[in-house]
């Protein structure tokens, strides 16, 4: 990909802020929730925008479209040992679909130019102890570690919630298989069935059935009781090692049951850097697999490239061992798993 690094724009806040979610790809502490890695960020930036952060040095990196893939936010401000003129990167934030194409390190390239200009004498940053892969990045480019920071959390029911929900560990090999459609013969589940079938050792695909039978989304009843679907379904998200989701189209959209779903997801860590395969049993189904893939993106996950299977009418009847028969379609799918399979052990690796 070709990106453009250039100075940000009050009008680019928007846009930036959509990168923000992907601070929290990697396995953040059970203690914190997603948001709490950005929402400080989110609101600095604003009054950027707004002209009330003049310190603030914002740089983006555009595609060929003009569409921001990848932004940075520093502040100049006093150096906290020496007091000497420095800089402190607050945020740098990569699309999933801009990352690996050296974005990341241009922009911290650029942001060490900028700052030096403004009489920064040393650009600073802080790093979770988790995310191995940002860490690795950053001493590439020459950045030591010096502080170690400690804490103690004294009340944080927040926290204690997330802490109860991440307390699952993933399963090696085991992805969770959710299907869009309540209908009982759906192509999508024939579809599901037969990539149960097709998975590569050591993978095993667990279906989960009972989308229809969680509550419409609501704040208010979030909570940890063990008894209740909402808890069943998280934990079984946070004891896949990836996800694989097979959904129809209505009215260009996603099914309500299957977003209601991943609604219930956002306030938690459950599918964070996980890697997610779509298949999809229609070539027109377009809209929906967008919708779809810009959700789980925004939710922190690792979207994988979409898996056309094209199924025949009258798939559904005939069962998943026709797609299991037909060398085409079995092809297909397994080179989605395939990928998921690989995807798995690279994200294993990470944790």
């Amino acid at each position: 990909m070709t990106a453009l690094i250039r100075p940000a724009t009050p009008a680019d806040v928007e846009a930036i802020l959509t990168l923000f979610p992907r601070l929290a790809a990697f396995p953040i502490p059970p203690e914190r929730r997603p948001e709490d890695l950005w929402q400080g960020d989110a609101e600095l930036l604003r009054r950027w925008g707004g002209g009330g952060a003049p310190q603030c040095v914002v740089l983006v990196a555009v595609n060929t479209a003009q569409a921001i893939v990848g932004a940075a936010l520093t502040q100049l401000r006093e150096e906290l040992i020496s007091h000497e003129p420095s800089a402190h990167l607050e945020v740098l934030a990569v699309g999933a679909d801009a990352e690996g194409q050296g974005i990341g390190q241009r922009l911290i390239e650029e942001t060490e130019r900028a700052v030096q200009l403004g009489g920064a004498e040393s650009l600073t940053l802080h790093v979770f102890a988790r995310n191995t892969r940002a860490r690795a990045v950053y001493e590439r480019l020459g950045f030591g570690g010096e502080l170690i920071r400690y804490i103690k959390f004294f009340n944080h029911p927040s926290g204690l919630d997330v802490a109860a929900r991440a307390e699952v560990v993933p399963e090696a090999g085991r992805v969770l298989a959710l299907s869009g459609s309540l209908r009982r013969d759906s192509s999508n589940g024939v579809l599901l069935d037969a990539a149960a079938q097709l998975a590569p050792a050591p993978m095993r695909l667990v279906r989960f059935d009972r989308l229809g039978q969680l509550p419409h989304f609501n704040p208010d009843l979030d909570g940890t009781d063990p008894a209740t679907i909402v808890t069943a379904f998280r934990r079984e998200v946070a004891a896949a090692a990836g996800l694989v989701i097979s959904s129809p189209e209505y009215a260009h959209g996603v099914p309500g049951s299957l977003k209601n779903a991943l609604d219930w997801l956002v306030s938690g860590v459950e599918i964070v850097g996980k890697p997610v395969l779509l298949l999809n049993a229609s070539a027109m189904a377009v809209h929906a697999q967008a919708a779809l893939r810009e959700t789980l993106t925004t939710m922190a996950a690792v979207v994988l490239p979409e898996a056309q299977v094209p199924l025949p009418a009258d798939a559904r009847h005939r069962g998943p061992r026709a797609i299991v028969a037909d060398p085409e379609l079995a092809g297909r799918v397994l080179r989605g798993l395939t990928s998921l399979s690989e995807a798995m052990a690279t994200t294993k690796g990470e944790r």
